[in-house]
């Protein structure tokens, strides 16, 4: 799957803030300078998800820095927190792998 970042999903992100930028969490940004910063880093960069459905991994491609995996199922005690940006990961898996997310119970 492939996408660019929206002005709706750079604001998601800023007031979600996992990394500690704006006023509210702590940093020195307003969440509109923060969605403005990001516009400005991320333009129209386009990202990219694979999916290993048989593997249970999720590959994550970013416009700037290092691809990531994830392997499901996660251990129990893994962080899905909104802050640790994993949601939109899973939310991208049950997209990709709707079978092998409800055998793995992501929700």
């Amino acid at each position: 799957m492939t996408g660019t970042a929206t002005e709706a999903n750079l604001a998601e992100y800023c007031q979600r803030d996992p990394g500690g930028e704006t006023v509210q969490y702590g940093g020195d940004l307003t969440v509109k300078a923060c969605i403005a910063k990001y516009r400005q880093q991320a333009g129209h960069a386009s990202y990219r998800a694979v999916a290993d459905c048989t593997k249970g991994s999720l590959s994550f491609f970013p416009p700037q820095g290092d691809p990531q995996t994830v392997l499901f199922p996660l251990a129990e005690d893994a962080d899905t927190s909104c802050a640790s940006g994993m949601p939109p990961l899973m939310a991208q898996f049950k997209l990709l792998c709707p079978k092998a997310a409800a055998r793995y119970h992501i929700e």
